[in-house]
């Protein structure tokens, strides 16, 4: 008898996917217009993005390039290291650093804060989650699938979409 809970293969096979990259990262994509969804899990509650086609392919090259470094060996990685990590902006609020000579790369999320009553702005605050080599290399996976799902046709996406 299996502890493990019944898997739904149709529901698992069906857009939209979901790619856990972190403990506190998720990404979905399988979406009939092609955009990518980012969840992360935040002190301050749920945070969700959704990116256009355009915005989708700055974090694809985002992470492409977070994990060309982590291809780098480790000597080399700590010889030639930038001063400062390299940043890429995959949105506005959105960015991530990569560059370090562990590997590691940095997603931060800004998030700001109004009041309800007066729609007064509180401020910005800055979040962030570390990313060790595995979850890089799962990263970009992940975006290379949402890739190879937005270049499908149009009608076919259409078709078989979320």
């Amino acid at each position: 008898m299996s502890t493990q809970p019944e898997v739904d293969v149709q529901k698992a096979l069906r857009p939209p996917f979901e790619i856990a990259i972190s403990p506190k990262v998720k990404v979905r994509y399988g979406y009939k217009d092609a955009h990518v969804e980012l969840e992360a899990k935040l002190p301050v509650g749920k945070f969700q993005k959704a990116f256009t086609v355009d915005e989708f392919r700055l974090g694809k090259g985002a992470f492409d390039q977070a994990k060309m470094w982590v291809d780098v060996p480790g000597f080399q990685r700590e010889r030639d290291a930038p001063p400062q990590p390299w940043r890429v902006s995959l949105s506005e609020k959105i960015w991530m650093l990569y560059g370090f000579p562990d590997a590691h790369a940095e997603l931060y999320i800004q998030v700001i804060s109004e009041t309800g009553w007066v729609g007064k702005l509180l401020g910005k605050q800055d979040f962030s989650q570390s990313f060790l080599e595995e979850e890089i290399r799962m990263a970009q996976d992940a975006f290379s699938k949402a890739a190879t799902w937005a270049a499908l046709e149009d009608q076919e996406r259409l078709r078989i979409g979320a």
